[in-house]
């Protein structure tokens, strides 16, 4: 409990430091409060220091929120963080409010169409929700699902509330997901706006084989020390060929290169390079060393987009990215309001 304590304490105070530094940073008043003059018709807004544009691909997760009847909800809060995001009296009055009653609760009208205007978002838009592992699409306009606000699970009941502990975004019904639900909504992944983004059948699981060290296309010379290894692995997917470098300490992975080439005219499409950090861990490699686990994708996800790989990294906190096979082209974060 105590390190659960000193997390949240951690965190409010990284949330309250950040709030200051947005408060004394030269952004123009209009900048900083996103609801001032904001029109229906509005195409781009800011919240914070981060910007939405209508129709931006914004990627989310789904989790399963709720101690007696878990719930399957959207956060969208790594984006909307308005500090009237719900109604002050949760706040200001909670020591005379039940925690249950802390913990969840339903954004009513003018809370709901402050979450849409924040977010650019209209209730005729839709929620497309795809399975990649069971290659499912499933969707649902955003009138029909509830706007909540969850306290965050590092909150202990006893402790002073802020803003910053709530988890904005949508509650799910249960029917809607009840095939990905049985994998903890796993391999889902989720956008919300006016037109489906995703691109149906094209992600497959990646099954890496091992090679030697010679076909490994780019020579890095690693320092390695005592105990340290090498290992070697390609899969081919498409015209796309995968390559990874681990370096492992004592049998475990501190190192990882992954490059992926095209097979028409040889050029490198990505790469990149993975430690091991205080937020994140390298996940095992599928059907690698006796791991059973399904961690690497690969294929298209987008419509009219590069191809992508995910599944590199576990995160303890912060999010991962999808890797989109194009070094002219960002990756691609993922929201999944992973907080300590």
């Amino acid at each position: 409990m105590s390190n659960q304590l000193d997390s949240a304490m951690m965190y409010k105070l990284i949330t309250l430091a950040s709030t200051a530094l947005s408060l004394l940073s030269n952004v123009s008043p209009a900048e900083n409060n996103y609801n001032a003059n904001l029109s229906d018709g509005a195409v781009r807004n800011t919240i914070g220091r981060s910007q939405i544009a209508r129709n931006q691909l914004n990627i989310f997760r789904v989790v399963a929120m709720g101690d007696k009847n878990p719930k399957a909800f959207i956060s969208v809060s790594d984006i909307y963080n308005d500090t009237l995001a719900i109604p002050s009296t949760y706040v200001n009055n909670q020591k005379n409010i039940s925690f249950d009653k802390l913990k969840y609760f339903e954004l009513q009208t003018a809370y709901r169409k402050k979450l849409l205007k924040g977010m650019l978002l209209k209730e005729t838009d839709t929620v497309f929700m795809y399975d990649y592992k069971l290659n499912q699409l499933t969707k649902t306009p955003v009138i029909r699902l509830k706007a909540v606000a969850h306290l965050t699970p590092y909150a202990d009941k006893g402790e002073q509330i802020t803003i910053w502990d709530y988890m904005i975004g949508f509650e799910i019904g249960d029917k809607l997901l009840r095939k990905s639900g049985s994998n903890y909504y796993e391999n889902l992944l989720v956008y919300i706006g006016s037109n489906n983004p995703f691109l149906p059948g094209k992600m497959q699981l990646v099954k890496w084989k091992e090679i030697n060290k010679k076909q490994f296309p780019i020579s890095n010379h690693n320092t390695l020390t005592k105990g340290d290894k090498e290992a070697y692995y390609s899969f081919s997917g498409g015209s796309v060929i995968y390559y990874i470098k681990d370096i492992l300490t004592d049998g475990t992975i501190t190192e990882r290169d992954f490059i992926a080439i095209s097979t028409k005219d040889k050029v490198v499409l990505k790469n990149e390079k993975f430690t091991n950090s205080e937020g994140s861990s390298i996940a095992p490699l599928n059907f690698v060393a006796g791991n059973k686990e399904e961690n690497q994708w690969a294929g298209y996800l987008f419509k009219n987009k590069p191809g992508v790989i995910f599944g590199f990294e576990y995160h303890s906190f912060g999010c991962p990215s999808i890797i989109v096979l194009n070094k002219a082209s960002g990756n691609i974060a993922i929201n999944c309001d992973n907080r300590h």
